[in-house]
């Protein structure tokens, strides 16, 4: 968690019930008769992987989705994103670090705005059969935007 201020399990909830949550709310808004929940959904099926997916060699563990798991969690107590225990916490301590790491640092510098590109490259389609391109999907300013990172 690099998030000063957010509760400990910050990752699992960022990784979890807010993505689940948030899924499914978007499928109930779309009310297509033959996707209404993500609960209807077969949670393996979502990004199935071939054995030995090379680009898990270079993931971080703690970023990691479990989609069959995003299921369960809306199958089970599901509530509402804004009801998730610590998430007025998680979203103080958000808005704290934006202001922090962004206003508090443009204005000590006396900086209006900084403009950047976003994204530094992209990954190669070969990317799932290649190590060394799925090593460069997982780069800075690839895999997450330029600085984010860093």
């Amino acid at each position: 968690n690099n998030v000063r201020g957010a509760p400990e399990d910050w990752n699992q909830l960022e990784r979890g019930k807010i993505i689940a949550y948030t899924w499914d709310d978007f499928l109930m808004a779309n009310n297509d008769p033959n996707l209404r929940t993500l609960s209807a959904v077969d949670g393996h099926q979502i990004f199935p992987k071939p054995p030995g997916y090379l680009p898990d060699k270079f993931i971080e563990t703690k970023n990691a989705l479990s989609y069959p798991g995003l299921v369960d969690l809306v199958k089970t107590g599901r509530t509402s994103v804004f009801d998730i225990p610590g998430m007025g916490q998680a979203l103080q301590a958000l808005e704290d670090q934006r202001k922090r790491d962004l206003e508090d640092w443009l204005d000590q510098h006396e900086i209006d705005a900084v403009v950047f590109p976003a994204n530094g490259g992209i990954a190669r389609a070969d990317l799932e059969e290649n190590e060394e391109s799925a090593r460069f999907a997982h780069l800075n300013g690839v895999k997450y935007s330029n600085g984010n990172r860093a």
